[in-house]
C-alpha cells in the first residue's frame, strides 16, 4: 500500500477513473429519486451515495451501477437528501462528484 500513501497507482493496474461530472436528480415519485451522470473514462462501474439530512452521518454507499443512472426508492418523506457519484476501476476510486440535493414531497 506505499503505492497509495504516495500518491502513485501499483505497476499493472490501470489509473483511477475521472470524477463522474452532470450529476442530475429528479424526483419521480413521493419517495423516490432518479439520479443520471455522463460517463467517467475508465470507468468499469460507478458507486452511488446518498445522506439523508438530519438521519445519516455521512454519506452512505447505496447502490454499484455499471450504467449511467441509479433510483433511489423508499425515501423518507419530508427529508433533504444529498446524492453524490464515484467512477470506480480496479485502479481505485475517483474523487466524488459535486453533491446534488433534492427534496422529497
Amino acid at each position: 500500500m506505499r503505492w497509495d500513501a504516495f500518491g502513485l497507482n501499483q505497476p499493472g493496474l490501470k489509473a483511477r477513473p475521472d470524477r463522474p461530472e452532470g450529476v442530475t436528480a429528479i424526483l419521480i415519485g413521493p419517495n423516490a429519486i432518479s439520479v443520471k451522470w455522463k460517463r467517467s473514462a475508465r470507468a468499469e462501474y460507478y458507486r452511488v451515495r446518498r445522506r439523508v439530512n438530519g438521519v445519516d452521518e455521512i454519506m452512505v454507499a447505496v447502490g454499484r451501477p455499471g450504467d449511467l443512472d441509479f433510483t433511489l426508492e423508499n425515501l423518507p418523506s419530508n427529508s433533504v437528501i444529498e446524492i453524490t457519484v464515484s467512477a470506480v476501476n480496479n485502479g481505485g476510486e475517483s474523487v466524488q462528484s459535486e453533491v446534488v440535493i433534492l427534496a422529497t414531497t
